[in-house]
């Protein structure tokens, strides 16, 4: 049974790396920024890995 890691790409241009200090978007948005990680990336990982076993 193989899984996939967690990869530079599967992260590339998410989360708030690289924003400016003041990133000009609205709380809304910059609330979606901080979620990207955890639920497009961690989220459907750890689904898989859970359907895996």
């Amino acid at each position: 049974m193989a899984f996939e890691k967690i990869t530079d790409e599967m992260l590339e241009g998410k989360g708030n790396i690289g924003k400016p200090n003041t990133p000009g978007v609205s709380t809304q948005e910059m609330q979606r920024i901080m979620d990207e990680i955890p639920r497009e990336v961690i989220v459907p990982a750890f689904n898989e890995f859970l359907d895996a076993l």
